[in-house]
């Protein structure tokens, strides 16, 4: 099967899929373009380039959208080599700080005036947008993962002291509880936006939600770890790896 896609100035996005000619047969199609409802202007405001020895894998903006946080990480094969990530004014571009790592970042977040970052280093930082060192934590292995809670106060990391994954009090790093369940590293999570519960992705494919205190409420398997995963008002979660399904 075959699909199309166009774009041209004034109208909709077009996209057509399932376009299956059998062999030998010159198949036509007609794409119909639809006016587009509304018009968007876009202009750079800034960019900011730096020397490190990775590029920039994650950018994140606060609340209110006045500082932008940014991790650098690399895929497999690791470089093992240093290096930081960073504050930047979201207005100007302008940079704030930057904190210096031993190894790439692949879990980062930032919530109500905290940056987190797990790094392949083995540590967990946690740093306010005022540049203050809040704590940092030897994990004993990599770090994959990084999530605060909707109010900032807790800090979902992982894997961690041989853990799956820990909760931390975010201002502290004090532990609230564990969990070694899956026997698995933790490489995606998500509170949900009361901040009641927390949904873990393994690296393996377990899929698993819990309450604050370690206590799992369900557990499914979808097969691989979830690239994107959310929860909504009503507790339900949504995920979705490299392959072609999305579970909720």
């Amino acid at each position: 099967e075959y699909f199309a896609m166009m774009d041209a100035e004034g109208y909709a996005h077009y996209y057509k899929d399932r376009i299956a000619p059998k062999r030998g047969e010159r198949l036509e199609v007609n794409l119909t373009l639809q006016k587009a409802s509304a018009q968007a202007a876009y202009a750079m405001k800034w960019e900011s380039k730096v020397s490190d020895y990775y590029g920039f894998f994650y950018a994140f903006a606060d609340e209110n959208w006045s500082v932008v946080a940014a991790a650098q990480a690399k895929h497999d094969p690791a470089l093992g080599k240093p290096t930081n990530f960073y504050l930047f004014d979201a207005k100007t571009g302008a940079l704030k700080w930057k904190k210096a790592t031993g190894d790439d970042c692949w879990g980062f977040d930032i919530k109500n005036g905290l940056v987190a970052a797990g790094c392949s280093d083995s540590r967990v930082y946690v740093v306010g947008v005022d540049g203050q060192e809040r704590w940092e934590k030897d994990c004993g292995t990599p770090n994959r993962e990084v999530e605060l809670s909707p109010d900032g106060g807790l800090l979902l990391t992982g894997p961690c002291d041989g853990n799956d994954y820990e909760l931390l009090n975010a201002k502290t790093g004090a532990l609230v509880s564990t969990a070694q369940d899956a026997k698995e590293a933790l490489r995606r999570s998500r509170f949900s936006p009361d901040g009641k519960y927390f949904v873990t992705g393994a690296s393996f494919g377990n899929l698993a939600m819990y309450s604050l205190d370690g206590k799992q409420v369900w557990k499914n398997y979808i097969g691989e770890f979830p690239l994107f995963l959310e929860i909504d008002g009503m507790g339900n979660t949504y995920a979705s790896g490299k392959g072609r399904m999305i579970f909720s």
